[in-house]
């Protein structure tokens, strides 16, 4: 027999964990210490991914019960030891449910949340609960725990609202995980942690003892995993009808015997089997800009590093020569390692451009909707253009911006001369003007508000 200390726990899938419970290299037990000691080293030490709101107390006694389950009948079910973690936004008994915030750091619910039942019932442990947007929106920050970390960069957001659940699978804090999303809070964070994630169709999963998005359809628990495998695994057994849930009505009579039925070694590729980059598309986009006598650089290497992507937007940004950047959506990757660099040029004050058009293909503009929604996120200004390659009207848009970018450096350098200018003479010279904008600036805070040091304080306050 194999020692149950070989087993390597980073990258691990649902099927090498029960090959391993079968052939007595592991025990739950085992397991559930090795992730426990992970989070230990890495959650709040070292690169601190800050991930995690609250560990599961009771997690080693689930696992010897499923130990003993395994040696007398076998396994519980499709799940059978496999640590769960979920986003801090679902009922779990025995842990608070938070929010992420410290209005609610204190609330212990009485039962578990429908889908937390169930995936118990599957033989999963529930591991933990993690962080995410603070009352459920947002990126993954709360007043209750601060922000969570990249685990492919530390410096880069996780994204939101379910950041925590997608870092903990990343960081191999878990096997598993399910978030929550009403927009892209599960689809994001997957994509910007390297990991598999997917929001189910409205009524497959109960959305009873969950916070966020009732009554509406959009809200939906949903899994995220390090493999579609694994996915569909953990969906099989999240979905089901909830009486308390009217919108599970819809889901059932078609729930297939499992997801997995649906996955396809080849699902990566497009209908037709080609490329995803048509370089003939872009080289007509290129040369189209140019007959039309545009002055500005256009790049468009795919960007398969964050080395690459410093590198080329640092380029672009110390070009004097350069008023703006066209990105052509087709041949970009958005991806967490570009949101540094691309914010980074923008910080420049130079133009950027967004340039997505059909081609031959109908993903392109999908894809330029994907880096569109991105840049909003982080909040970089830029121009969105649709439009075919030889479209007359999008390349006239493409050249105003880029004369727009232009005037625009010219009008925020005339700006900030004459902010300078009034700054000298109103708040340094001469000295009366100086005093008179000082009371006009802030003198209402100073003498007129009762709870600033110096003006009068509400009746029984500190004297202090």
């Amino acid at each position: 027999m194999a020692s149950i200390t070989s087993f390597n726990v980073l990258e691990t899938t649902i099927d090498d964990i029960h090959a391993a419970y079968k052939s007595g290299q592991l025990t739950c037990r085992r397991l559930i210490q090795m992730y426990l000691e992970r989070i230990e080293m890495f959650d709040k030490k070292g690169p601190n991914i800050n991930a995690l709101i609250t560990i599961n107390a009771e997690a080693l006694k689930e696992a010897d019960r499923l130990d003993a389950a395994y040696k007398a009948s076998g396994p519980v079910g499709p799940l059978h030891g496999i640590p769960v973690i979920v986003k801090d936004q679902a009922d779990v008994k025995g842990m608070p449910t938070t929010l992420g915030s410290l209005l609610f750091k204190d609330y212990f619910p009485d039962r578990d949340s429908f889908v937390a039942e169930k995936v118990r019932k599957a033989g999963a442990i529930i591991l933990g609960k993690a962080t995410l947007g603070e009352l459920g929106g947002g990126d993954t920050h709360g007043s209750l725990f601060g922000s969570t970390r990249n685990p492919y960069d530390i410096d880069r957001t996780v994204g939101g609202s379910s950041g925590g659940s997608a870092a903990s699978v990343s960081a191999n804090f878990s096997t598993v995980a399910i978030g929550q999303e009403g927009l892209a809070s599960i689809r994001r964070p997957s994509t910007w942690n390297c990991i598999a994630g997917m929001r189910p169709s409205a009524g497959l999963v109960s959305r009873g003892g969950v916070y966020g998005c009732w009554p509406e359809i959009f809200g939906s628990l949903g899994p995220m995993a390090r493999t579609v495998k694994d996915l569909s695994t953990l969906l099989d057994a999240m979905v089901g009808y909830d009486p308390e849930d009217p919108i599970t009505a819809r889901g059932v009579g078609h729930t297939p015997d499992t997801f997995a039925n649906f996955l396809h070694k080849d699902g990566l590729k497009d209908p037709m089997g080609q490329p995803f980059i048509d370089e003939a598309v872009v080289e007509r986009s290129r040369n189209a800009l140019i007959k039309a006598g545009l002055k500005l650089v256009t790049h468009d290497v795919v960007i398969a590093t964050k080395q690459e992507a410093i590198a080329a937007m640092g380029r672009m940004k110390n070009d004097e020569e350069v008023d703006a950047v066209i990105l052509f959506s087709g041949t970009w990757v958005w991806a967490a390692h570009l949101v540094g660099a691309i914010r980074d040029y923008a910080a420049s004050g130079k133009g950027l451009m967004l340039w997505t058009h059909p081609g031959s293909q109908g993903w392109r503009p999908v894809g330029g909707l994907v880096m569109h929604g991105g840049l909003l996120e982080i909040g970089v200004a830029h121009k969105f253009v649709y439009g075919a390659s030889d479209d007359p009207e999008a390349i006239g848009k493409i050249t105003s911006y880029a004369q727009a970018a232009h005037l625009l450096l010219v009008i925020e350098a005339v700006a900030a001369a004459l902010l300078a200018y009034w700054v000298q003479k109103t708040l340094l010279f001469p000295e009366m003007q100086r005093r008179d904008a000082h009371t006009h600036l802030f003198g209402r805070l100073t003498h007129s508000n009762p709870l600033r040091m110096g003006g009068a304080r509400p009746r029984g306050g500190p004297s202090g």
